[in-house]
């Protein structure tokens, strides 16, 4: 198994880190999406910033880069 291999399946409460960051990438996906409906729809939340919403995204793609490249290290 090569580096990333061993990281991408390291054991975390039972269950590969791979597992948790697809997890979270989906999780930080639906929380961009509904920030920002909520933001653009509830006149209470429209003082949330509109950085928030491209941040999240950042975020999301830079987790999502990460699951990826651990998902392919199998195949490498």
């Amino acid at each position: 198994m090569t580096a990333l291999q061993d990281i991408a399946y390291l054991d975390v409460l039972g269950r590969p880190l791979i597992f948790y960051l697809g997890i979270a990438t989906y999780a930080l996906l639906i929380l961009t999406v509904v920030l920002q409906m909520l933001r653009l729809r509830v006149r209470a939340l429209r003082k949330i910033p509109r950085g928030l919403h491209h941040s999240l995204g950042l975020f999301t793609l830079a987790i999502a880069t990460v699951h990826g490249l651990f998902s392919l290290s199998i195949y490498f």
